[in-house]
């Protein structure tokens, strides 16, 4: 192996990583779209103070885990694919 060279391998691995922390938080954030599509939020009918800085509600760890629950059939079957 050259060193200057790396194998395809190690992009590969690369790539699996990157894939799996973007992949969670790319369909947590279009699942969330699509379902404030047919479920806004309600606006409060009162003065409230509010604490939350997000307006919506849907913060990262929300988003990132709610992506991570659609996505682990994905990451199962990959996994048993490459025989972990």
């Amino acid at each position: 192996m050259n060193r200057n060279n790396p194998d395809i391998e190690t992009w590969l691995v690369v790539t699996l990583f990157i894939l799996a922390i973007s992949l969670p938080i790319i369909v947590g954030v279009a699942f969330y779209k699509i379902f404030r599509k047919f479920k806004p939020t309600e606006e409060a009918t009162e003065e409230y103070v509010s604490i939350s800085a997000s307006r919506n509600g849907d913060g990262f760890a929300k988003t990132y885990f709610t992506g991570l629950l659609l996505t682990a059939p994905f990451y199962y079957l990959v996994a048993n694919m490459l025989g972990y």
